[in-house]
């Protein structure tokens, strides 16, 4: 009788414990793929001007724990970049610098950089249009009437009373730089390299 009350119990707890076990897993495995792309989510606030590609993603990954994976072949580390981006993730910060042209993919404590499979069957169109606002950086006001200019040709335009720009650039495939500048301001000059159709608030 004993016995047969003992074996009860222990198939009852065996039972429970093995209940406990299934309802662990099953929560885990959700949690476990919402952070599959942990590092690329991560929001993080990166300014930099007229800075090498290189010094960029080594302040990206000192800002998450993580390092860069890539080629030199695929990623050209020499590129004069600059980006003003504040609470943004990781990879909008990425899409932002290689604009389309790399692929992310998050293994470990790295995140590996390699060409976009489409890459090679892009067409660059023979000009594209970019626009955007012009932002005073401490009250967050927009500023009207600043020139903006293309250094290379020369081509200039200025922005509206409500701080509206429109700038067209021809040849978007050959890095350029454009300049912001307004009297009482300091000149902001940013780099560009395969432009597409962009809006871009400086």
């Amino acid at each position: 009788m004993f016995l047969h009350q003992f074996h009860n119990i222990f198939s009852f707890f065996g039972k429970a414990i093995s209940s406990l076990m299934l309802f662990m897993l099953l929560i885990h495995a959700p949690l476990s793929s919402q952070n599959k792309n942990a590092f690329l989510e991560t929001i993080i606030t990166i300014k930099a001007e007229n800075e090498k590609l290189s010094a960029v993603l080594k302040n990206i990954e000192a800002k998450a724990a993580f390092t860069f994976s890539y080629s030199t072949a695929v990623v050209n580390e020499n590129e004069i970049v600059s980006i003003n981006a504040h609470s943004k993730s990781i990879k909008e910060v990425l899409d932002w610098l290689f604009r389309g042209t790399i692929q992310y993919k998050e293994k470990g404590n790295h995140i590996i950089l390699t060409k976009t499979n489409n890459e090679s069957q892009r067409t660059m169109p023979s000009s594209v249009k970019i626009s955007g606002y012009i932002i005073d950086g401490f009250s967050g006001e927009k500023i009207p009437y600043v020139s903006v200019y293309n250094t290379k040709t020369l081509r200039a335009v200025n922005s509206d009373e409500t701080g509206f720009y429109t700038f067209k650039v021809d040849k978007p495939n050959v890095p350029l730089n454009i300049s912001y500048n307004k009297f009482q301001y300091r000149d902001t000059l940013l780099s560009f390299s395969n432009l597409s159709e962009s809006t871009i608030d400086i």
